[in-house]
Order: structure tokens, then C-alpha cells, then sequence
């Protein structure tokens, strides 16, 4: 048997793993794989910028194929998986897993990998044992981190974003270092299996490179050619690349901008995803390809567009206090209707930690900036693993506990005084009713925006009732107090149901003949139409330059689908059919309006996606309930 090979140890009587354990596992949620994939990586290379550098850190993301000899897929690793699988058996999931990943290495298939390269960074120093290394913390720590206040990852557990995306949980990762120095491992996530020559039970985490203590390669010779660096960085490859959707791409680079905009912007990071690169100039561009302004910003759904502009207009407003645990933080704030009433929370790495919605009279975006050294050092102790919150309770058992209590406060009285003190001052007095403001300034956590979505053809059983900040602006100082207090709608009383499954074809009138998609022949008059149940949907209002109501509806379904919908609008009662006064595409083109409430002509692009704003006769907002069907 070769020195260089797979290599998994006993569990010595310990602890038996599955299929899930926390490190793949840590990063579920209503967002894509890959947006938490490009999320992570993308702060690991930030973490990694070389100081000596001027130019940004860079991240490169592509997609090659090379087959399963060519990539360490062995014998040795094959019986690995024979063993996971024979071990859980009696779990389906696990087993599907195994069989699908031995299949393709039997049969030499090509396999897709996904490439992430950077440059302008450190690489993986550090030498086998050194426990402080980067070497050691990414492919040898768990659930421990060596990095400082100014880095990015508090609990070691970012890298489970490369095995999730893996259908094999298996990556390989190659680093050039300190002056040409080297280092190459693999490595596996796997099953606790039983080994089939010494019947013991063997750790489901094991590594390629040398039998000895799974020590990694650190001769360059001994590198194979398709993994090895030429020049400083670290490259990482995600074996089996999952991507069922073919979105990979698109997620991603949403998560980039919404995620990094603000380092992007800085000229700290370049972005190349396939094709497309991210750059200081590009930013703009991206962000208007990607988001539209006008889009609620939605934890499903981010959009970073409200927030990038509270950074850069010159329209904005600055607030910088030096605050006695965090130092030095500014507030970045800008009013403009329809802005979604969120602050946006970083430190130093640049990154999107949280976003929290803290009410106001006048609609808002703000960015939140804290670059004291110690203040991010207590802030990364207040992170949890998903790297997306602060909170004093998860620096609870650290050193920092006490500092983080009076951080989580001083954070929190900082910006709430900074927004009341500028609505204030942009508010007329005879608007101000009572202790309002104390009210609306209560921090907490939710989403905001006049918001619907779900499947076309299956109606929406609440529609939204939070009003703009444009609206508000309208209203008299009487009607605030009501407006203050939230309230219940009651759900719709009458629901759509012609329709909504598969098998329902609604009867249009208009002549006779063949039907759709080979399903009969109709009687004279009556053309049966096929009802596009794969289409998704999603709408909401806002105002428009002219003070009138829009609604920007966005359809997702298959790419290239040629479609018509038919549009009803929800009250608290029913859905009932308004009439549409103007209906154009996201590039301002007009669409044909029939029937009062249908558009005709529609088609998905490339992506999937269709976006189109409706105006109707009436100046009201709704929520609205949306049918596909096979175009005419």
C-alpha cells in the first residue's frame, strides 16, 4: 500500500458519527447552499489578505470536470464508502448518498468540482502541529478558531459550507505559503463505518495524503499537477459539486453583493464568479442587475441596494460616537420613501452580520460600522456560528461576558438615539402625537414591506397591512397613534381554487378546437388552457415618483417559459378582479393588458425570472394572487 493514500482512524471506543454532523450541517436555512458557501469562503479570503498587498484580495469561483481516477477517487476510498454504507444501512437517506457517490466513482464518471481560488493572501501557514496555524484551524480544529477581533470566524465551523455543497463531502484543498512553501490534503466528512479487515469501527472524517498520522503533502513534486499552486493563496476543491437548481451562479453573486458590498466598495475584495467579476467600478452595475431598489428587503430575500445607498449618497447622514467598550462606530443613515427601516450591523471585516428593523415615523436605510480593534474583538465573541447575529448571550461563557452585556447596550442606545434625534429633526412638529417616537423606536427584529408571494394560481391567505414610510409621510398627525399599534387582518374569507393543481384547466371562451398540450378536444366555444402550476410568484407595493401606487410583481419558473397571467388583488374579504390601468417589464417595455386583468407576452429569461410593474385604475394597495397559464 502506497505512503500517500486515505486514511480514516478507529473511533477507539468513542463516539459514533453520522451522515449530518454539525460542521456540514451548521449552515440550513431559507437561503441556497451556495449562498452560504460563497458567504464563508468569501470571508475566509478576506481573513486571509496579505498586509503587505495593496491590491484587494480576490476570490475566484469556476466550475471544472475531471473524472474520478483523476481525483483521488481510489479503491481506498471507494471501500470507505462500501463500509459507510453497509454500516447504516437501514438508513435510507444515508444510503442513497453512498450508493450515488460509489456509482460514479465505479463507473469513472466525470464529476464536477467547484474551484475557489485567491490571491493576494497568505495561504495556509503554519506547519502540522501548530495549533495556531492556519493549516491546523481550518483542516484539523473544530468548533475553535485562532483568528483575532479584526477576523471573521469565531467558532471554526465556517468550512462546513464546503462539505454541504459536496455530494460527497469531500474537498481538497492546496495552498502555496511563505515564500514557497506548499501544502496538500484531502479530506472527507463521512459516516462512522466498520472496517471490513479488522471488523473495527473507523471515524467517519479521514484524509488524503500521508498514512502517517493523515499528515498532508508538503512536497510540491508529490502534488499532482491539476491541484498544485504556482503562486501564493489557497485553492479549494469541492468534489461533486452540488447544483440541482443550475442557479449557482446567481446565488452566489446575490450573496456577494448583499453580503460584501461594503468591502467590495472599500476596494478591499474583487469577485469573479464564472464569467462576471466584481470589482469598486463594477459594483453599481451588479447591484442593478441583481435588486431592484424598490424590492422589500426580506430575510428570504436580502437586498443590499437601500443600504449601499445610505453608505454612498451624499444625501446621508453621519453619526460617530466613541462608545466606552465598542470605541469608535459611525451610523450611516439615509430617508427615502419606501426604504425598509433596517440598520445594517458590521465590523471590520466588512461584512453583513445582521440586519434589524427598528421602527420608524420616516422611512430609513442605515449602516452600522464599528472599527475599533477591541470592539471587534467583543462583537466576534457575541457572534453565533452562523456568523449573522449579535448577542450578548453567546459571549455568556467567555472571558468578554461582562464587556459584552454593556457592548449589546451600547450598541443598542446608539443607534436608536441616532435615528430619533434625526427623525426629530426631518419630522414638522404639528406631526409629533405624544410619546409616538419612545414607541416606534423600540428595537427588535422583522421584515418590512407590503409583501406577497407563493405559487401561481395558490392565493395568499394574509395580505400585508405595513404601510410604507412614504405613506406614513402622508397622513395627518391624527390617524399616527392608530398607525402606531400593529394589528391583526383577518384571513381571507373566499380563496381561488380554479386552478390551482395541475389537473384543473379553466374554460376561456373563444373558439373551438384542440386543446394545449394534447389533453382533448373542447366543445364549440369553449378552448381548454393549461395551468402553469410551476410558475412561483412574488409582489409588492410601493409608491412611485408621481405619488401613485405601483406594484412590481416577479414570476420564477423555468427559463425561456412564453406565458400569460391573469392578476386578482386581495382585500380582507376575497380576491377580487380590479382592472389594470398599465403593465410594463423590468426594462420599461410595455406589455399588452387583456381582459382588464390579464398580460399577455410574458417570458422568462435565462434565469428563470420575469419581472414586471402593474399599475391599477384604483389607487390602493393589495396583495395580490397571480395565475399562469400556458401561453395562448
Amino acid at each position: 500500500m502506497s505512503e500517500i493514500d486515505w486514511q480514516f482512524a478507529d473511533t477507539g471506543g468513542g463516539d459514533v458519527t453520522g451522515l449530518n454532523d454539525p460542521v456540514t450541517t451548521t449552515f440550513k436555512g431559507d437561503l441556497s447552499p451556495h449562498y452560504h458557501l460563497a458567504r464563508e469562503s468569501i470571508q475566509n479570503i478576506i481573513d486571509a489578505h496579505d498586509p503587505r498587498q495593496k491590491a484587494p484580495a480576490i476570490a475566484v469561483f469556476d466550475v471544472v470536470e475531471r473524472q474520478a481516477d483523476k481525483l483521488l477517487l481510489n479503491n481506498t476510498y471507494a471501500k470507505v464508502l462500501d463500509g459507510c454504507r453497509n454500516f447504516k444501512k437501514n438508513n435510507r437517506d444515508a444510503v442513497r448518498f453512498y450508493e450515488s457517490a460509489l456509482f460514479k466513482i465505479r463507473h469513472n464518471n466525470f464529476i464536477r468540482i467547484l474551484r475557489i481560488r485567491d490571491y493576494n493572501t497568505v495561504g495556509l501557514s503554519g506547519e502540522d502541529e501548530d495549533s495556531e496555524g492556519n493549516y491546523f484551524q481550518l483542516m484539523k480544529a473544530v468548533g475553535d478558531s485562532s483568528k483575532g477581533g479584526s477576523k471573521g470566524g469565531s467558532f471554526g465551523l465556517g468550512k462546513g459550507a464546503y462539505y454541504g455543497a459536496s455530494s460527497f463531502h469531500t474537498i481538497f484543498v492546496s495552498s502555496m505559503y511563505d515564500k514557497g512553501k506548499y501544502v496538500f490534503q484531502g479530506k472527507a466528512r463521512l459516516s462512522s463505518y466498520r472496517d471490513s479487515e479488522t471488523s473495527q469501527i473507523m471515524q467517519g472524517n479521514g484524509c488524503y495524503g500521508f498514512r502517517d498520522r493523515q499528515k498532508p503533502i508538503r512536497d510540491p513534486s508529490m502534488i499532482p499537477s491539476f491541484f498544485r499552486r504556482d503562486e501564493p493563496g489557497t485553492d479549494f476543491y469541492i468534489v461533486g459539486f452540488t447544483d440541482e437548481d443550475k442557479q449557482w451562479q446567481d446565488q452566489m453573486m446575490k450573496s456577494v453583493l448583499n453580503n460584501f458590498w461594503y468591502t467590495i466598495s472599500k476596494g478591499k475584495l474583487e469577485v469573479r464568479i464564472g464569467k462576471e467579476t466584481v470589482t469598486r467600478s463594477s459594483l453599481e452595475k451588479y447591484l442593478k442587475e441583481y435588486f431592484d431598489e424598490l424590492q422589500p428587503d426580506k430575510n428570504d430575500m436580502p437586498n443590499p441596494w437601500p443600504y449601499y445607498l445610505a453608505y454612498t449618497s451624499s444625501d446621508h447622514k453621519i453619526f460617530e460616537k466613541t462608545l466606552p467598550v465598542l470605541g469608535k462606530v459611525r451610523l450611516y443613515v439615509l430617508m427615502k420613501s419606501d426604504f425598509p427601516q433596517r440598520v445594517v450591523y458590521m465590523r471590520k471585516t466588512g461584512m453583513v452580520i445582521q440586519k434589524k428593523g427598528i421602527g420608524s415615523v420616516s422611512p430609513y436605510a442605515a449602516v452600522f460600522v464599528c472599527d475599533d480593534d477591541f470592539g471587534n474583538l467583543i462583537l466576534r465573541k457575541m457572534e453565533n456560528p452562523e456568523h449573522n447575529q449579535w448577542n450578548k448571550q453567546n459571549a455568556a461563557d467567555s472571558e468578554h461576558a461582562e464587556k459584552a452585556v454593556k457592548a449589546e447596550g451600547e450598541l443598542r442606545d446608539f443607534v436608536k438615539e441616532s435615528l430619533s434625534e434625526l427623525s426629530n429633526s426631518r419630522m414638522p412638529a404639528t406631526a409629533r402625537v405624544g410619546d409616538l417616537e419612545e414607541y416606534l423606536y423600540l428595537p427588535g427584529d422583522r421584515d418590512t414591506g407590503s409583501d406577497s408571494a407563493g405559487y401561481a394560481g395558490s392565493p395568499i391567505d394574509k395580505p400585508s397591512d405595513i404601510e410604507t414610510g412614504n405613506f406614513l409621510n402622508r397622513i395627518d398627525a391624527e390617524e399616527l397613534n392608530a398607525i402606531a399599534a400593529s394589528r391583526e387582518v383577518s384571513p381571507l374569507k373566499e380563496k381561488i381554487t380554479t386552478g390551482t393543481v395541475g389537473n384543473d384547466f379553466p374554460l376561456i371562451k373563444g373558439s373551438g378546437g384542440k386543446g394545449h398540450g394534447g389533453k382533448g378536444i373542447e366543445g364549440p366555444g369553449n378552448k381548454k388552457i393549461i395551468v402553469l402550476t410551476s410558475i412561483r410568484f412574488r409582489s409588492f407595493a410601493s409608491r412611485n415618483s408621481s405619488g401613485g401606487i405601483t406594484h412590481v410583481v416577479i414570476l420564477k419558473g423555468p427559463k425561456n417559459k412564453k406565458c400569460f397571467i391573469e392578476i386578482k388583488a386581495g382585500t380582507d374579504d376575497s380576491f377580487d378582479t380590479v382592472e389594470i390601468a398599465k403593465a410594463e417589464t423590468g426594462r420599461g417595455e410595455p406589455l399588452k393588458v387583456n381582459k382588464g386583468n390579464h398580460i399577455e407576452c410574458i417570458q422568462t429569461n435565462e434565469h428563470g425570472e420575469a419581472k414586471m410593474y402593474v399599475s391599477f385604475t384604483t389607487s390602493d394597495k393589495y396583495s395580490l394572487n397571480i395565475i399562469a397559464y400556458e401561453n395562448k
